[in-house]
C-alpha cells in the first residue's frame, strides 16, 4: 500500500480541493435563499495537517488510525 501521507497528498492536488470548491458552490446555490445563513464554505483538509493527525499515536503508543484514509 502507498504511504497514506503521499497518497492523500496526490488526492489533494488532483481532486479534494476540486470537489470542496464544487460542493461549496452546490451548496450555496441550494440554500441561496434561506434566511439567516451567514456563511457557507467546504474545504479539503491541508495535506500537513493531514500528516499531524496520520501520524498520531494512542496512550499506547500504537498509531491512533490504523487507516488514515478511510
Amino acid at each position: 500500500m502507498n504511504d497514506p501521507i503521499v497518497e492523500y497528498q496526490r488526492r489533494y492536488e488532483s481532486f479534494l480541493r476540486t470537489i470542496a470548491a464544487n460542493l461549496q458552490a452546490l451548496l450555496q446555490g441550494h440554500l441561496a435563499d434561506v434566511a439567516h445563513i451567514d456563511r457557507i464554505s467546504a474545504r479539503a483538509k491541508d495535506p500537513a495537517r493531514f500528516a499531524q493527525k496520520a501520524r498520531k499515536t494512542g496512550e499506547d503508543g500504537q498509531p491512533k488510525y490504523r487507516r488514515p484514509l478511510t
